[in-house]
């Protein structure tokens, strides 16, 4: 199979958000489109143990989980030093050693749109690129002495850049290619925000959170261009036109529109009697998956789109 080098093909399906309306809007609620439905559809049970010969249920630290566009399952387990990959009924297919015990300040790790799996190694200074399958097809060292740990997150751009939110002030650095290895090179942004969970954002374009609350968006070579406030720790995922979020203390998973209107929220025991925190949450297409480490399961849940204001605005003129 033709690859690109190093990253060119890389390319990780980003977060769109556009908060226009500013604080005032945040919380509100349009009734007319509260409509949106999310529906269990599956409880995936994962045997860990097996992996680790009686290894106990993880915690949040232990691990971080990607679903590939081809429905697999892709863990990260910093201790054990291990990828796996399970099919979509939690089978485990392969599992590889990585660079040893890693943990969240030393590691980062996503998929492209392909399906190949990068892990960034800070205390090895490499970056790892394993194909579908977990076959590694390139370690590339990280050139220089520039000071990244801890990472806050990955994003491998449609474009083919590759940026990461590292550092103790945590910033944005980008890894340029230099044959067999990366450069970094840090991105100039305001120094009043901390830049963490880079995704790419439709149109070219680049967002970060910062921690305390505020939503910055970039153009593809990092000059600001917005910042809007929100609420603290947010964590969100695209979903069509609309976004799936939820905040610190992660017990509530909302819709947002492009505005910052809330359109749907629930808390999160009322979608699992045994779902009380979102810690990490994955969105594919219509489906979103929940990770409960404490029991090595994913909650599957189907989101259901409600019709447009205006198609139901036409329906009930015909009933007139």
């Amino acid at each position: 199979m033709k690859r690109l080098s190093p990253l060119a093909k890389g390319g990780v399906a980003g977060v769109f958000f556009v908060f226009f309306s500013g604080t005032a809007s945040f919380c509100q609620i349009d009734s007319s489109y509260a409509l949106y439905r999310l529906e269990k559809t599956g409880n995936i049970r994962f045997d860990f143990n097996a992996i680790f010969q009686g290894a106990e249920t993880m915690s949040a630290e232990d691990l971080e989980f990607r679903v590939g566009q081809n429905g697999n399952f892709y863990f990260l387990f910093h201790e054990k030093g291990k990828i796996c990959r399970f099919d979509s009924a939690g089978k485990l297919i392969r599992s590889v050693l990585t660079a040893g015990p890693l943990t969240h300040r030393h590691v980062a790790f996503t998929l492209t749109p392909e399906g190949d799996v990068l892990l960034l190694d800070g205390r090895g200074r490499s970056l790892y690129r394993y194909d579908v399958s977990l076959d590694l097809v390139g370690k590339y060292s990280l050139a220089g002495k520039d000071e990244l740990e801890p990472f806050f997150g990955l994003t491998a751009t449609s474009w083919g850049d590759l940026f990461v939110a590292a550092g103790l002030q945590s910033k944005i650095w980008k890894l340029e290619p230099e044959g067999q290895s990366f450069t970094t090179k840090p991105v100039f942004l305001p120094e009043s925000f901390r830049y963490s969970f880079p995704f790419e954002v439709e149109g070219g374009k680049l967002a970060a959170t910062d921690p305390l609350g505020a939503l910055m968006m970039m153009d593809r070579y990092g000059n600001l261009l917005r910042s809007f406030s929100f609420r603290k720790g947010l964590r969100a995922a695209p979903l069509g036109e609309n976004f799936l979020a939820t905040f610190w203390p992660y017990t509530e998973v909302m819709v947002l529109n492009t505005v910052g209107v809330v359109l749907s929220n629930w808390k999160a025991a009322e979608l699992d009697s045994v779902f009380k925190n979102v810690m990490d949450f994955q969105v594919v297409q219509s489906k979103v998956y929940f990770l409960l480490p404490s029991s090595n399961t994913i909650l599957v849940f189907q989101l259901k789109q409600p019709k447009s204001k205006s198609s139901t605005e036409e329906g009930n003129r015909g009933l007139e």
